[in-house]
């Protein structure tokens, strides 16, 4: 059984992975020129005592993408509850207009009730499973000019996943499609495999096996 620290590792390790390609690759012009403007904290080494960077406006590049112009963008918060941990990962899909900072910004997370969200009348929450949502700001922190009439609650897109580790590999998968997604795994399956639930284990032994 894998601890709930080794889980939490294991979620800093593949992001350790994914800033690696950033460094290795040629990164674009317009996308250092976003990281130069960024309004928070782009650290030269992963600060892994640090569950909240949300919080504390910690944030870095994620590899660019094949076809599109915007530049994501990661930072997350996570809750250590001692039995298990859950998340909220936020992905800020970025470009520059007219010397500005602009672009949309989404969120992954674990079930409310990990977070602390009491069931009413006890039924379950509406938010109570694994999701993706759009988010106007990071818990107040805009500094990417997301118009206030983009909806932050609704609608709720339900992912196939149970760990947050599994949120971690959506999110991959989501960004950079199943070519990219199917050599990622294959590459690195191997160290962070303990902390994948078998539901997402299936989910994507079913994607590759196509």
């Amino acid at each position: 059984m894998t601890s709930v620290e080794q889980k939490i590792q294991t979620f800093f390790d593949i992001i350790e992975t994914l800033r690696e390609k950033v460094n290795n690759d040629s990164y674009p012009e317009d996308g250092l020129t976003i990281v130069s403007k960024i309004q928070g904290n782009i650290p030269e080494r992963l600060p892994r005592n640090q569950l909240d960077w949300a919080g504390n406006k910690i944030i870095v590049p994620l590899p660019s993408l094949e076809r599109d112009t915007h530049f994501p963008f990661l930072t997350f918060s996570i809750t250590n509850n001692g039995d298990n941990f859950c998340c909220r990962i936020y992905v800020l899909m970025l470009k520059i207009l007219e010397d500005k900072i602009v672009g949309i910004g989404f969120r992954m997370e674990s079930p409310e009730r990990y977070f602390g969200s009491p069931n009413q009348n006890g039924e379950i929450g509406t938010h109570d499973f694994c999701h993706a949502q759009l988010v106007r700001d990071i818990r107040g922190w805009n500094f990417y000019g997301t118009p206030d009439y983009l909806p932050d609650s609704v609608p709720s897109f339900p992912l196939w996943a149970v760990e947050p580790v599994d949120l971690l590999l959506n999110m991959i998968l989501t960004l950079y499609g199943a070519r990219y997604y199917s050599r990622f795994w294959t590459e690195h399956a191997s160290h962070f495999i303990p902390a994948v639930s078998q539901e997402f284990k299936d989910f994507t032994k079913n994607l590759l096996n196509r």
